[in-house]
């Protein structure tokens, strides 16, 4: 796996331009989904030129819209945001990746077409992900294909990621946590043990001490209940930063209930990946 870096704007997802009402609420949007990456460690989005090439309305590029609005009250964080994230170009001179984009041909299925997007291949090549504006129901979608040298029976995949809601899909998570190392906040002091004074007690509270080593367990919140035919060392992932744990080779297939220092599915889920690998039965 590897550290969180740059992100690549969907520049396709800048049209159809909207009113001003739709660019505010699109800016706004975007602002969220942009704070949300930085603290998964992504940092920086790149754009292919400055934010003054890029028109966002029929009259403004992102620039002018962006400097205008700033000292508007509910859109200052957001323009904020947006004008310190940004970085340019795409690719690198002399790079890996402007080999690979020179030597191949890329195409985009968007719906029922397909077109050059240059964020979703520089998002491609450097096995990344795109971001952009929630401006149409295409950016509804969190994932797409990538037709690479006309090859369309083997399309390759790729995530643009436009609300907030796309950070819980399913196949984004599970992608993602095998793809990064995902940043957290460790737990402050001493994780607390909370167990039923059942059989299997001794052995429960033996294991709640090795995993609580990890700063990212918080606390053990309860013991399960008895499940002897249990075959699965992570029973149920929460978005609300709760694992439940089986010991699978455990007669009375013991079980923990686990509280992480995550709030959502796709830090929970890398936690449940890491205690997978490490703890696993």
């Amino acid at each position: 796996m590897k550290q969180a870096g740059d992100l690549y704007f969907n520049e396709l997802s800048l049209q159809p331009f909207g009113n001003q009402e739709e660019t505010k609420k699109r800016i706004l949007t975007y602002s969220k989904v942009l704070k949300h990456c930085g603290g998964l460690g992504h940092k920086k989005v790149r754009y292919e030129y400055e934010l003054s090439a890029l028109k966002i309305t029929e009259n403004e590029t992102l620039s002018e819209y962006c400097y205008k609005n700033f000292r508007t009250p509910e859109l200052n964080t957001a323009i904020n945001l947006i004008l310190t994230t940004q970085k340019h170009p795409y690719i690198e001179d002399d790079s890996i990746q402007e080999n690979r984009f020179v030597e191949h041909d890329y195409l985009v299925e968007t719906d029922n077409d397909t077109c050059f997007g240059y964020g979703f291949v520089t998002a491609y090549i450097h096995d990344s992900f795109a971001i952009g504006f929630h401006s149409t129901v295409t950016w509804n979608r969190h994932c797409f294909n990538i037709i690479v040298d006309n090859d369309r029976k083997a399309p390759k995949q790729v995530f643009c990621i436009s609300s907030m809601e796309h950070f819980d899909e399913p196949s984004f998570v599970k992608w993602y946590v095998n793809t990064y190392t995902v940043s957290y906040t460790k737990r402050v002091g001493n994780g607390v043990i909370h167990l039923r004074d059942d059989h299997g007690k001794d052995v429960l509270q033996e294991f709640s001490n090795r995993i609580l080593k990890e700063d990212f367990v918080a606390e053990i919140v309860n013991s399960l209940p008895f499940a002897s035919k249990a075959n699965s060392f992570i029973e149920k992932i929460l978005d609300n930063g709760i694992i439940h744990i089986r010991l699978t080779n455990t007669d009375r297939g013991l079980g923990l209930v686990v509280r992480t220092v995550s709030d959502d599915i796709l830090r929970t889920t890398y936690f449940a990946k890491l205690l997978q690998e490490k703890y696993g039965c």
